[in-house]
Parts: structure tokens; sequence; C-alpha cells
């Protein structure tokens, strides 16, 4: 299913709404800027008319004697000559006298008082004293057109520029609007899947915090289950750990008493179930915390003494390879977790590599650990996947799949990284992972761990 974005969708309301305004005041402004300018235009010719009639009607306007002639040249003169012209006619149509501008033919209009529309043309009507001659004044539409084109231009141009820096404000305005949303998703994203923190509601509109009180009840009740359920795994591998040890001690001296055949594989499987428990007590610690307090641990001689150990157990058989490069030394991590770690690395390599094959373990001057395994490259869909719980290789199906999740969660909780390659980083096969774990240069001396 598609999603929508809030922002986008705000943005897109307020354009059409603005946009639609806009247009709305766009149709009334030519409206009334087409009336008003008529109005004016009207009111001139009207004055115009009225003007001539109540001079004497001129005879002629050969020569500049008479008074009618100068005022009508006064009232004509200027911009208003090129766009006005009259005519005096009689109440039969008779054009009497007209205007240097003016058709011979008779306006194509009645002797009528008033305004009249022909064409494109406007006249105005306007009798004489007495009634029985009119003065008619045409206009002409070029004026008046010119004259709203000009108005309508300083009023619509300043808008149109306008329209794209509104475009740019209602976006802001959109993106700004839906901050917290995105503030809120963000947040989220950058969770871990361990972190139920309830979600902060600092600086959020009332319209989310519903959302978020219910998110954070989800989150409580969420972190609830999951602090029973490893508690329960806790208590449940706690309480079995010595009945295991007890029934594996008389399965030891079963065998060595009845030398029954079915004894070896009944004490594997006590083996194994302890192994798996001793797992799930380990990532409950981790999960909690337990053990991840803040120390100063010397990495190079915890791992050589986890190897050591290996070799006095005689389980490695000469199978780990140590390669130091100088430049790390303490890592901010309690050793007890750093032991956890290791040996669920090391075992693991033990256990999915080939016999006899050599295991090398590095340590980088970042302080970044990387073990490396000869075993067969993992498909892709699995490699995403294998630091979760109860995941293992699709070889090796009695795993418990528990390993590399205790070493994730330990080293993620210690503020460091794990990271899996296969195949393995500078080669063809094998299989790696890559531990970072965060240096550190000095610490009080009651908060070091000695090594």
């Amino acid at each position: 299913m598609t999603g929508w974005s809030i922002a986008r969708a705000l943005f897109r309301k307020q354009v059409v709404v603005l946009g639609g305004l806009w247009l709305a005041a766009g149709l009334f402004t030519i409206v009334a800027a087409t009336a008003k300018t008529n109005e004016l235009f009207d009111a001139e010719i009207e004055s115009v008319g009225r003007t001539l009639a109540s001079l004497d009607a001129p005879t002629s306007c050969r020569t500049d004697t008479m008074l009618s002639c100068r005022t009508e040249a006064a009232i004509l003169s200027g911009e208003r000559a090129d766009y006005l012209s009259y005519q005096i006619r009689d109440r039969n149509g008779t054009v009497l006298f007209r205007s240097l501008l003016a058709p011979e033919e008779p306006f194509p209009i009645p002797v009528a008082a008033g305004f009249t529309n022909q064409g494109a043309t406007r006249y105005f009507t306007s009798f004489y004293p007495g009634g029985r001659t009119a003065v008619q004044v045409a206009a002409g539409p070029e004026e008046r057109l010119h004259t709203l084109l000009w108005m309508l231009g300083a009023i619509m141009v300043p808008l149109v520029c306008l329209f794209p820096m509104t475009w740019v404000l209602v976006e802001w305005t959109a993106r700004e609007t839906a901050g917290p949303v995105q503030q809120i998703v963000r947040s989220l994203q950058s969770r871990s899947a361990q972190q139920l923190d309830p979600i902060s509601t600092v600086n959020i509109p009332l319209e989310l915090n519903p959302i978020l009180s219910a998110m954070n009840k989800l989150l409580q009740r969420l972190r609830s289950a999951l602090d029973q359920e490893r508690a329960f795994a806790a208590n449940c591998a706690h309480e079995l750990r010595n009945p295991l040890a007890a029934a594996t001690a008389q399965a030891e001296l079963l065998i060595e008493d009845t030398k029954h055949d079915s004894g070896p594989a009944m004490l594997d499987s006590l083996r194994n179930l302890t192994h798996k428990l001793e797992r799930l007590m380990q990532l409950s610690r981790a999960e909690a915390g337990v053990g991840l307090r803040l120390s100063r641990t010397d990495l190079q001689a915890t791992v050589k003494f986890i190897i050591e150990d290996y070799y006095r157990s005689g389980v490695a058989q000469d199978r780990l390879d140590l390669k130091v490069h100088s430049g790390c030394e303490y890592v901010s991590l309690d050793r007890d977790a750093l032991g956890i770690v290791l040996r669920n690395l090391i075992d693991n390599s033990l256990k999915y590599s080939p016999m006899e094959s050599t295991i090398n373990i590095i340590m980088e001057a970042d302080c970044s650990l990387r073990v490396v395994n000869e075993a067969e490259p993992l498909p892709p869909e699995l490699l995403d996947r294998i630091l979760a719980r109860f995941e293992r290789g699709t070889d090796f199906p009695k795993g418990d799949g528990l390993g590399l999740a205790i070493v994730r969660e330990i080293v993620s909780k210690a503020g460091g990284a794990v990271q899996v390659r296969s195949t393995a980083k500078g080669r063809t096969t094998g299989f790696e992972v890559c531990i970072k774990l965060p240096k550190i240069a000095a610490l009080p001396a009651d908060a070091v761990s000695p090594a």
C-alpha cells in the first residue's frame, strides 16, 4: 500500500486554496477595474458632451476667430484629441457640423439623449438649449482599452511575481508544520529493537499527544512483557543448572559402572542442554545490561588469557592464531563481558569451521577485533539475519543460534558495533565477525578491571 505525506498533502491543499483565492481576487480585480474604467470614461464623455452643448453651436471652424471654436479646441486638446470626436445634428439626423476627426457621414446611432453603444464605440448625446439640435460625442475603444490594460498590469504583475514566493512560502510552512511528525519518525527510526523507553512529548503539538501517549503505553506493556520473558528464561536456566549438573554427574558414573551403549549419547544430550542453558543465562544478562559497567580492560591481555585457557582445556588444539596490531590497549567494557564475547566468537568458529583449520584472531589498532574462520560462505539472505536470536547456518541445524546474538547484545550496549562478512575480508571463503569496541585512554583507579 502506497503511503502519503502529511507535508505534501498540506502543501497541495494550501496551493489549491491560495490559488483559488488568487484567481478569484484576480477576476474580481478585472471586473472591478473594468467597471471603474468605464465609469470614469463615461463621465469624461458626458462632461465633454454637456460642455459643448452649453456653448453656441458653431457654424464654421475654418478660422480660429469664434469663441466656440476656441473652446472646442481647448476641450479636445491634448490626449483627448486623438480619441474623441463629435457631430452636431438636428432631430432628423442631418449633420450640421462636425469636429476635425469626425466622419462626414452621420454617426450610426439615433439622435436620443444619453449613452449608446455601437460596436466598440461609445456615444453620448446631449441637446442644445431649445432641443432642436444635439451634440453627439464619440469615443473609440483604444484609449479605454489602453488604460484598462495599464491598470490591470500595474495590479496583476506584482501578484504574478509574488506567486513563486508564495509557492516557496507554502512549501516551507507545510514542511515546518509537519516537522514534529518527522521528528517523531526520526526518533523511532534511530531506536534499536531493544530501546523501549517512552517517546518524549516535549514540544509536540497537542494533536499528536494522544498518539504518543498510546504508543508510550504500548512500549511500556511491551517492555514489561519482555522483562518477564527474560526473567523467566534466566530463572529457568538458573533453576535447571544444578539438577542438570547432578544428572550429568550421575550419567558419568552410570557409564563407568555399566558401560551401557546409550550412556555417551545421553551424556552428550545433557551437556548440550547445559550449554544451551548457559547461553540463555548469558543472553538474559546481556539484555538486562548486567556486568556492562564502565571499566578499563586490557584488550590484548584478555584475548591472550582466553586463548591460553582454550589451549589448557585442549579444546582448540593449537587452532587459534592471534595477530596484534599496536595502537589499542584498553577498551571500555567489563572484563567478564568481554570474555563472554570472545568465548562465543571462538566457540562459533570452532563449531562451524572445518576440523584442523586455523581460526585467525586479529586485533586492529582502532580496537576492532576480527575473528575469521574457514567456514563455507553464507547466502546473503541468511547473512542479513545471522545476528538475531536462534538463527544459525543451514549446515549446522544442531546449533542453538544464540552465540552471535549474545555478542551483538553485549557489544551494542557497550557502545560498540558488530559486522559480519561472508566471505571473509581478503579471502574467497570463510566467515568473519568484526567487533568495534569503544577505545578508552584512562579511567579512575577504582574503575579499572585487571586483566
